[in-house]
């Protein structure tokens, strides 16, 4: 039990130099994110493990800006994280099959894919000016 009384005989000296030495007593505050109540700081600015970083760049704006062959080409500048925190931030991964997938280019597929239908849904409701041309009804005539 040699340790053990070593270890408590630690313990006492940095109690009784907290309680003598005030910058001591914030200092060990600090190292071990204590409030002077004795309750944990919130460490707001740590980010918690499961959060991926921000997308580089919206895929669905990117399409609507320009189309397909401009948005492949920037995905293909990314590496496979950077194509995952895409998929994360805008929702591209519903069957939570795409994060685990490690061929780069079928992430970008899947990403050039789901931006394509996003871009366009609503089409059928947006005006003649910002769809494609249709053939156009032929006009009936009151006989």
């Amino acid at each position: 039990m040699k340790v053990r009384r070593k270890l408590l005989e630690l313990a006492r000296e940095i109690a009784d130099e907290a309680e003598k030495s005030q910058e001591f007593s914030q200092n060990l505050e600090t190292i071990l994110g204590l409030q002077t109540d004795g309750t944990r700081l919130s460490n707001k600015t740590a980010h918690p493990r499961h959060r991926r970083s921000p997308a580089l760049l919206d895929p669905v704006g990117v399409i609507r800006d320009g189309d397909a062959e401009v948005l492949h080409a920037r995905l293909e500048k990314l590496d496979l994280d950077q194509l995952k925190d895409i998929v994360a931030q805008y929702g591209m991964d519903t069957g939570k099959l795409v994060m685990k997938w490690r061929s780069k280019e079928r992430v970008v597929m899947r990403i050039l894919e789901i931006a394509e239908t996003r871009a366009r849904k609503g089409d059928a409701f947006r005006t003649q000016t910002h769809r494609k041309p249709t053939s156009e009804v032929p006009k009936q005539t009151d006989d």
